[in-house]
């Protein structure tokens, strides 16, 4: 139901509304690496954080890791300062932005596995059509403590 809800999502970040009739009001750009919440509004959750990961290549694929892990990092943090307690990531900066994807996986779950609140639900929801559910699956048999479902 989420995944429905957010192809009809408006191409804008920093949303007053969201269903049909409301207009986005503002559009506010997010720098590269840092996480603004939004309310959810009609989708079937409370926040949306929005986060604007790095483009791959970018200046070096080092420097576009750390700020990657640093969207995972800001989101996971925020979340803990809110209260919240579970939250579902896409596979950050792959797609259009061309991060690969074992990188992509291994920077998300290592950081995840090495959070120090275990008690977090974190969830990561990815296109199956691509072998990216197998790499990601992949990843997390590699990492002790993650559970694969």
């Amino acid at each position: 139901r989420l995944k429905e809800a957010c192809r009809d999502l408006p191409l804008y970040q920093g949303l007053k509304g969201l269903g049909k009739g409301m207009e986005p009001t503002t559009q506010v750009r997010i720098p590269t690496g840092k996480v603004v919440p939004t309310l959810a509004w009609a989708l079937p959750c409370k926040w949306v954080f929005h986060t604007a990961g790095p483009v791959f290549p970018g200046e070096s694929n080092r420097k576009s890791a750390l700020v990657l892990r640093e969207c995972y990092w800001q989101a996971l943090t925020l979340m803990e300062v809110m209260g919240l307690d579970s939250i579902a990531f896409p596979a950050i900066s792959a797609g259009v932005y061309r991060c690969p994807m074992e990188l992509c996986a291994s920077t998300a779950l290592n950081l995840v596995a090495a959070w120090p609140n275990t008690t977090l639900d974190v969830s990561f929801y990815l296109w199956p059509e691509l072998p990216n559910l197998a790499i990601w699956q992949e990843m997390a048999g590699m990492i002790q403590g993650l559970e694969v479902l």
